[in-house]
């Protein structure tokens, strides 16, 4: 569920060329199902934000879904 948010982010929040804009994006996952997920999650909680800044992008990985409400959300662009 992770990458599928994320692969699409940058089609979401994509901005011309030498803008300095920083988008805030959110993304929630849960890497308890099955060992494949749990290995996948620490690998994208790696990768993912050190990708960010080269994309204009401020990435929050979140396991906690509480956080995945309408105030909350409003920090977000995606």
């Amino acid at each position: 569920m992770l990458l599928a948010l994320l692969v699409g982010v940058p089609a979401a929040v994509a901005v011309p060329a030498g803008a300095a804009t920083t988008f805030n994006v959110i993304a929630f996952y849960d890497g308890t199902y099955d060992a494949a997920h749990i290995s996948f999650d620490h690998e994208a909680n790696a990768w993912f934000p050190q990708q960010g800044p080269a994309n204009r992008l401020h990435l929050y990985l979140h396991t906690d879904w509480s956080r995945l409400n309408t105030a909350n959300l409003a920090n977000y662009q995606a």
